[in-house]
């Protein structure tokens, strides 16, 4: 898990701009959900908000309300 962690975030720093970022920080906060740090998850699903045309965006919308 930690390891897909840091994959994620590697992917996110050198790509910020690809259209499947927030895929990335989707799959971040899952991670950082499955491992209870919650807060983290948050920031993570909030960043999947700046990418709106993300798959997951509505799901990311609905987790951090």
């Amino acid at each position: 898990m930690h390891r897909a962690l840091r994959i994620l975030l590697q992917l996110t720093y050198s790509h910020p701009d690809h259209p499947r970022c927030g895929e990335c920080y989707y799959q971040m906060g899952e991670c950082l959900t499955a491992l209870g740090q919650r807060p983290l998850a948050q920031r993570a699903y909030r960043q999947v908000l700046r990418y709106p045309e993300c798959a997951w965006y509505g799901d990311a919308l609905q987790k951090v309300k």
